[in-house]
């Protein structure tokens, strides 16, 4: 599974399971959370992986 997650409130902007670029996620959102409204910059995001249970 694929998500974006706000790093100011941690909330879920996307999640699935299919892997999208975050500058494409963030165009729907016009670059700001969906929660806090706090602008979203892609190139601040980084990638984790982790093992799915």
């Amino acid at each position: 599974m694929f998500m974006i997650i706000c790093s100011h409130c941690q909330a879920k902007i996307y999640s699935g399971d299919e892997v999208k670029s975050p500058k494409q996620i963030l165009r729907l959102y016009k670059g700001r959370c969906k929660k806090c409204d706090s602008p979203l910059d892609p190139e601040d995001f980084s990638i984790e992986v982790r093992e799915s249970s």
